[in-house]
């Protein structure tokens, strides 16, 4: 499959965002949450294959945000990996960019409507800047800490010392916890 996509052939139906409490205590990062928001493209067809192309904006800082009140909100950086980091992932490969601004416009239950400016192509994918609307719903927040492991009353005191846990479920991951929203 070809290496390079058009802007004509991003068109977004919508993704997910989703939240991370994690540490590493061997780099001296403590205990932190960082928001993620995942949005997915049509897939991208070739001659024999197609491709599940995303726009990753991820390790936001989620400064004691809740992940039900992220309206008006607005991330961004100007260097990738200054707090934020953008990249489109197109056939198996992560393109990176240097600058993304992600404003969260509204916010209706779980789902939310994003408007991401993303720019500066680092990994020379093609496609130097571009603009995307869409609608992503929530996918849980997971807490990843040393000291919680699967211990759902744990995880849930230490994930309120970050955001607001109100209306999630813990469940085991096996090795970590995830917080989503009931099944209804």
């Amino acid at each position: 499959m070809d290496d390079s996509v058009q802007l004509s052939e991003l068109s977004p139906v919508g993704g997910s965002f989703s939240g991370l409490l994690f540490e590493n205590r061997f780099l001296g990062y403590g205990p932190a949450l960082t928001w993620t928001f995942d949005i997915d493209f049509a897939e991208v067809h070739r001659d024999r294959d197609s491709t599940k192309t995303i726009l990753s904006v991820d390790w936001v800082p989620a400064n004691g945000e809740s992940w039900h009140a992220l309206a008006g909100r607005t991330y961004s950086c100007t260097t990738f990996g200054e707090r934020v980091e953008s990249s489109i992932y197109f056939n198996s490969t992560d393109y990176r960019f240097d600058a993304a601004n992600l404003l969260v416009s509204q916010q209706e239950s779980d789902r939310i409507k994003v408007e991401a400016h993303i720019s500066g192509d680092i990994d020379s994918l093609g496609i130097p800047s571009f603009s995307v609307e869409t609608e992503l719903s929530f996918a849980g927040i997971i807490v990843a800490l040393d000291d919680v492991g699967v211990d759902i009353p744990l995880a849930k005191r230490r994930l309120e010392e970050h955001t607001d846990a109100t209306g999630l479920i813990g469940r085991d991951r096996g090795h970590y916890v995830i917080f989503e929203r009931p099944d209804e």
